[in-house]
């Protein structure tokens, strides 16, 4: 007998015990990993590159400036735009490495599990 729960002792878990935790424990952190959604991300990159892009082309020279003034701001609307594609992008390129790389670190974690916990139990 190795532990005890609620004073009840436990019999020793097997390398099959052992593997199929992790196994579980693997499978819903990859379901959880998979179930987050980019559009927050893409959102706040779109709107950041909306803003920055049209702040750019209105202030990168004298005569953008005057057409921003003239234009009350609608001369900057396709710069604007293209920084919204470029944000939102790069945004979406950030969260789907995040979600890889949480992907990995559980994947990694399953494999020193099993390696360094399971592969010492009895079968």
């Amino acid at each position: 007998m190795v532990a005890a729960n609620n004073g009840v002792p436990q019999p020793p878990q097997t390398k099959q015990q052992c593997t199929a935790a992790a196994q579980s424990t693997l499978d819903s952190t990859t379901n959880e990993i998979k179930s987050r959604s980019p559009w927050k991300a893409i959102g706040g990159g779109a709107g950041f590159g909306f803003i920055t892009g049209s702040a750019v082309f209105c202030i990168s020279n004298p005569a953008l400036t005057a057409m921003c003034y003239t234009s009350y701001g609608g001369a900057a609307l396709p710069a604007g735009l293209m920084g919204a594609f470029r944000g939102g992008s790069g945004a979406y390129a950030m969260w789907v490495l995040n979600n890889i790389g949480a992907l990995n670190t559980a994947q990694s974690a399953y494999n020193q599990q099993v390696q360094n916990v399971c592969n010492k139990l009895p079968d």
